[in-house]
């Protein structure tokens, strides 16, 4: 493997929060439960938005729980990093939850998920 060149550190900054949007993960991870949600906003927000998420009740991974009216307050930005030309090497998004909003609540059965048994 041959060596890669270095790259320097830009500036961090601002961008448009992208809609719809899911971690990598595809998992959000919050109030100690997975969920499988997709946060959309409004197009076009510069640095920071308010996502909602849906499915609204979201029920976490395990079924155990249900997570309403769910959103996240989010930071997006972008930081460059150059060739030591002065070139372009790559840009990096970032997608930082600062906050999340709704309610969870434990489902009263969330132990056995059915009637139960004899």
């Amino acid at each position: 493997m041959g060596l890669r060149g270095q790259v320097i550190r830009g500036p961090t900054e601002h961008t448009v929060c992208p809609t719809p949007f899911r971690p990598i993960s595809g998992l959000t991870f919050h109030g100690g439960y997975a969920w499988a949600v997709t946060y959309h906003t409004f197009p076009y927000q510069m640095g920071f938005a308010q996502y909602s998420a849906l499915p609204d009740p979201a029920i976490s991974d395990d079924g155990r729980a249900r997570w309403y009216n769910p959103g996240a307050y989010v930071e997006c930005t972008n930081t460059w990093y150059y060739n030591p030309n002065g070139s372009v090497a790559y840009v990096d998004f970032r997608w930082h939850i600062i906050s999340y909003r709704g309610e969870i609540r434990e489902n009263p059965d969330s132990g056995c998920g059915g009637d139960g048994g004899d």
